[in-house]
């Protein structure tokens, strides 16, 4: 994976907004599936197994998914703590078994069979087909009958088909593309809708034209139906020139926001004569964040065929982009004359102090007083007069967080062996004596790593969870 690329990703991942941390999941997961692997895993396995013990289903979901692409046997202890305490979620519970299958060597998912925590139905079926598992098919298990399939069932078949795992017969009949993926274009579920129009954005084969959903009866379709139509619409270039009229109607804001989106990620890799004009115009009316950050991708990508873009994204560039904005533009311009350009700004600016929060704010210099329900920051002063740059920062934690720190570090000591544990209590014993900023960044930063590399008890995962969560309210990053 390109080391721009990996960046954005990261940045999306670190992000504290729901649409960004979703995205980088997505990508990062589209990614993995093309067969590129990213260098900075351990970052990574932190962050996915917050969401798997998190609250947000689908955040949880995504990071299911990639972890049965990654296939790291450091996350069967994980997955299979999550099983213990399975997800209320039909769907996210059908990817943790995937996800398990991915990870665990055939003697722990037989004992997993054993300890019930897997089931031989459907789902064990689909883990087979999706993880691509050697051998034959266990005949004891019963196979799906497509007709009265439910909608997370043929959810999951669409992306067996779409990422091509579909080789072996676990549908009966036969699990059949392109006639039955068109034919759930109709279905009564609008994500299984949503997933057999995925299905034909991953086929080689399957174009927009093939959809059964086509003109004015877009707009009729839920907001993720339409940004995936969107996505169809523009995987080819001699659809988007044919449909020119619907890609002017849905940059004028004639469609759901995720239809804007969709639209915007798509056409990244296509340019005809005239999109400019309909890009200048879909900027100048102000859309969404998401969608403009996805639209000056696509500017960026193209600005070799037009030096009106290229003007434009390079004056964002260097005057208004966020850290996140900067690294998918600089990203998407890889391979363009433009991408020298952005070097330049960046050697130009270098040295002056940025710092990235969120993925949405640069802060110059700061100094400032901070009180929130967590911690208290303030400057040691000299004759009333603040240390310039050298500010000493005294943090104040509340119980909740000192509860959290005492925990994890009984949790970490009673383990040392186990990666980054001893490093981590000593970290812990030191904040708890006393509590400074630089110390609660240094907590934060190896606690991650203690998630990523060591396989945590249910318990301890979670405890975790709130310690990382806590921390990065406290420090806004």
């Amino acid at each position: 994976m390109a080391t721009e690329e990996e960046q954005v990703i990261l940045l999306l991942l670190n992000s504290r907004r729901h649409e960004s941390q979703k995205l980088g999941l997505i990508r990062l997961c589209e990614r993995l599936q093309a067969g590129f692997h990213p260098h900075g895993r351990r970052n990574i396995i932190a962050i996915l197994k917050l969401h798997i013990f998190g609250t947000d289903n689908e955040l949880e979901r995504w990071s299911l998914k990639i972890v049965a692409e990654l296939r790291d046997i450091s996350f069967e202890e994980t997955i299979a703590a999550r099983l213990r305490t399975p997800p209320r979620d039909a769907e996210n519970l059908a990817w943790a078994i995937i996800a398990y299958f991915a990870v665990a060597n055939e003697e722990q998912i037989e004992l997993a069979y054993q300890r019930g925590l897997i089931a031989k139905d459907w789902r064990a079926l689909l883990a087979y087909e999706l993880t691509e598992m050697p051998g034959q098919m266990p005949r004891d298990f019963p196979r799906i009958r497509i007709e009265n399939a439910d909608p997370v069932t043929l959810k999951c078949a669409c992306v067996c088909v779409a990422t091509g795992r579909n080789k072996r017969d676990v549908f009966e009949p036969k699990f059949k593309q392109p006639e039955q993926l068109v034919a759930l274009n109709g279905h009564h579920c609008a994500d299984v809708v949503q997933y057999s129009v995925y299905a034909m954005f991953r086929s080689k084969t399957l174009r927009y034209k093939h959809m059964e959903i086509r003109g004015r009866d877009i707009n009729k379709q839920p907001p993720d139906v339409q940004k995936w139509i969107m996505r169809l619409l523009t995987k080819r270039q001699i659809d988007a020139v044919e449909n020119r009229e619907l890609i002017e109607a849905v940059a004028r804001g004639n469609a759901a926001t995720a239809a804007e989106e969709g639209l915007a990620l798509g056409l990244r890799n296509i340019w005809y004569d005239g999109l400019d004009v309909v890009t200048f115009n879909w900027l100048d009316n102000g859309p969404d964040e998401r969608v403009e950050q996805a639209v000056l991708e696509h500017m960026a990508a193209q600005s070799d065929k037009s030096k009106d873009y290229s003007e434009r994204v390079k004056c964002i560039y260097r005057d208004e982009a966020s850290n996140l904005l900067k690294a998918r533009i600089k990203d998407a311009a890889l391979g363009t004359a433009l991408f020298g350009k952005l070097q330049a700004v960046d050697e130009l600016t270098h040295g002056q102090t940025t710092f990235f929060v969120g993925g949405d704010v640069n802060m110059k210099n700061f100094n400032q007083n901070f009180s929130g329900g967590n911690v208290s920051i303030g400057t040691n002063t000299v004759d009333g007069n603040s240390v310039g740059n050298q500010v000493n920062q005294q943090i104040f934690i509340n119980e909740e967080v000192r509860r959290l720190v005492g925990r994890i570090r009984e949790i970490a000591e009673s383990d040392p062996k186990a990666n980054h544990a001893s490093e981590l209590g000593s970290v812990l014993k030191e904040l708890e004596a006393a509590p400074s900023t630089s110390k609660l960044r240094l907590a934060l930063e190896t606690t991650k790593n203690w998630m990523g590399a060591a396989a945590l008890s249910a318990e301890a995962m979670s405890l975790a969870k709130d310690f990382v969560d806590a921390v990065t309210n406290i420090l806004g990053s």
